[in-house]
């Protein structure tokens, strides 16, 4: 399994969610709603943001400075996966 498609795949559904919810936010007619809509659209910016990081992970560069959430991180899928080997 080449588990940089897998996350470039993973990454670009996010995205999707990203846009679909973020629209729908702009959309909405009720207050409550579009709430409801851009909670979960920053629910997938995490997302996002997380597998970018592991993107980064793998190919060496580590996470990105720019979210220091994820650098901060002790124990990402591939450091766990390298201390179980």
């Amino acid at each position: 399994m080449d588990v940089r498609k897998v996350l470039d795949y993973a990454l670009e559904r996010e995205r999707e969610g990203f846009a679909f919810f973020n629209e729908h936010a702009e959309k909405a007619r009720h207050a409550a709603v579009g709430g409801v809509f851009r909670r979960l659209a920053d629910e997938e910016r995490s997302h996002i943001r997380y597998i970018e990081g592991l993107i980064a992970e793998l190919a060496g560069g580590g996470a990105p400075a720019s979210d220091p959430a994820i650098a901060d991180q002790e124990h990402s899928f591939f450091s766990a996966r390298a201390a179980s080997e």
